[in-house]
């Protein structure tokens, strides 16, 4: 999904790097969930039920500045 890409692939280059290895790795797993979930997520249109994705969702959103 293009928007998804416009958004992860610039906090992937910019931010990844700095992360500790625990969001590193929630971030690559949140990669495996589907498009439709990610984007509603990331945009904050609906909440994530899964416990080890909500902080690396809040970051993207914070480092992304999505509101």
């Amino acid at each position: 999904m293009l928007e998804l890409d416009v958004i992860l692939i610039p906090f992937l280059e910019k931010y990844f790097e700095s992360l500790e290895l625990k969001l590193q790795s929630a971030f690559s797993e949140l990669l495996n969930q589907a498009d439709p979930d990610l984007y509603t997520w990331i945009m904050g249109f609906g909440d994530c039920e899964k416990e080890e994705f909500k902080e690396i969702i809040q970051i993207i959103r914070q480092k992304m500045s999505i509101a």
